[in-house]
């Protein structure tokens, strides 16, 4: 993933909660300045689960999922000005 597209959205971004469904799903909602609401999913087995990682999957999973529309909306930022 760029860095800078990734630090974009981390400047864009006005809040992020984790909720737990079940023992070995965590789900991220990321909220943007814009109202855009992003989430992402992180399933683990259950032998193997840590909330740390697992948050964090889920982060990046909400992350890919708008990646496309970041890098957009940098490169058609970065070309008007």
């Amino acid at each position: 993933m760029n860095q800078a597209a990734l630090d974009y959205l981390q400047s864009r971004r006005t809040g992020y909660e984790f909720t737990t469904a079940g023992e070995i799903t965590t789900e991220c909602t990321v909220t943007l300045d814009n109202g855009t609401v992003v989430k992402g999913t992180s399933v683990r087995d259950v032998s193997n689960f840590d909330k740390t990682e697992s948050e964090k999957s889920a982060y990046e999973d909400a992350v890919k999922t708008f990646y496309p529309g970041v890098v957009s909306e940098v490169l058609t930022t970065k070309m008007l000005t």
